[in-house]
C-alpha cells in the first residue's frame, strides 16, 4: 500500500487563510509593544561585523519561543550569499515558515538585504501565539517586517519569491502538514527555497525523502553537512539543545546542521497529450 505522504499534493486542496486578517505590518517601534519579558540572547554573526542581534526567547511558547542552531547557520549563510549576489533578495518577497524568534529575517533586514525601496519584503510566519515574540524582536532590533499566522497544512493567499525554513523538522506528525504548506508556497522552480535542518534522529531523514518526491535537493555545503548530519544523529538527545552558552558551544551545536537548496520539479511535458 502506498503511504499517504507519497501522494501528489495540489495547492488548491489546502485551506486558504484570510490573509488580510493575519498579515500584520510593523510600521514603527510602538506597534510591537508587549509584556514579553523572555530571556535575552545576543547573537553575533561575522557577516554583520559581529553586530549583536538581540533575541528575546520565551520557553513558555515551546519550540517556537527558543533560538535554534539551524536558524543561526541559515542566517549566516544567507547574509554571506546576499552580499555576494544582491539579486537573491533584491525586490523579492521572502517568507519564512516556522520563523520562531525571527532571527533569520532580522539578520537579513539588518544586513540591508531586504530593501523595501526595491519592493522587497520579509514575512515571518508561525503559529499565532508566537507572533508577538517575533514582533517584539523586530522592535528591539529596530527593523520593520511582517508577521503571518500560518499553521502548517494551510496556505497563504499571497505569493512569494523566496521561502526559508530553519529547524522546522522535529515532529513526525507535522512532516506532511509542513510539506503541504511548503508545496503551496513553492509551486514552481521560480521560487527559491532554502532549508536548514539539524539532524537529531534518523526519522528526520524521512522528511528529506518526502521532499525529494517534489524537489531537486542540492547540498549547499558539498557533502560536508552530510558527514556532520551523521554525527548529530549519533549524538542522540544531546543534539536537541537550543542555542545558549558560549560561542564555542554554538559551533559544536551547529556542526550537525545541513543546508539544502530546494528546486521544485517542473511538470513532465513529454507526458502531456
Amino acid at each position: 500500500m502506498t503511504e499517504t505522504w507519497l501522494q501528489p499534493v495540489f495547492d488548491d486542496s489546502l485551506p486558504l487563510l484570510e490573509d488580510d486578517d493575519c498579515h500584520t505590518h510593523v510600521t514603527d517601534t510602538s506597534v510591537a509593544r508587549s509584556t514579553l519579558d523572555g530571556e535575552s540572547y545576543a547573537c553575533l554573526l561575522p557577516e554583520l561585523n559581529n553586530r549583536p542581534i538581540t533575541i528575546l526567547r520565551d520557553p513558555m511558547l515551546g519550540t517556537g519561543g527558543l533560538l535554534w542552531p539551524a536558524a543561526e547557520r541559515l542566517a549566516s549563510y544567507l547574509c554571506q550569499q546576499g552580499r555576494k549576489d544582491a539579486s537573491i533578495f533584491k525586490g523579492k518577497r521572502v517568507l519564512e515558515l516556522g520563523a520562531g524568534t525571527g532571527l533569520v529575517g532580522i539578520a537579513l533586514l539588518l544586513a540591508g538585504l531586504i530593501d523595501q525601496t526595491t519592493g522587497a519584503s520579509y514575512t515571518a510566519s508561525d503559529l499565532e501565539a508566537v507572533l508577538p515574540l517575533i514582533q517584539r524582536n523586530y522592535e528591539v532590533n529596530g527593523v520593520i517586517g511582517h508577521v503571518l499566522g500560518l499553521p502548517w497544512g494551510t496556505r497563504p493567499k499571497s505569493e512569494y519569491d523566496v521561502v526559508l525554513l530553519a529547524d522546522c523538522v522535529y515532529l513526525e506528525s507535522l512532516f506532511q502538514p509542513l510539506l503541504d504548506t511548503l508545496l503551496s508556497v513553492v509551486p514552481s522552480s521560480r521560487v527559491k527555497c532554502f532549508l536548514a535542518i539539524k539532524y537529531r534522529r534518523k526519522a528526520d531523514k524521512r522528511f528529506i525523502k518526502m521532499c525529494r518526491r517534489h524537489f531537486n535537493l542540492s547540498d549547499i555545503e558539498s557533502g560536508k553537512g552530510q558527514r556532520a548530519a551523521s554525527d548529530a544523529i549519533d549524538r542522540g538527545p544531546a543534539a536537541r539543545t537550543p542555542v545558549s552558552g558560549s560561542a564555542s558551544s554554538h559551533a559544536a551545536l551547529e556542526a550537525g546542521v545541513q543546508l539544502w537548496e530546494l528546486v521544485r520539479h517542473e511538470p513532465n511535458r513529454s507526458t502531456v497529450g
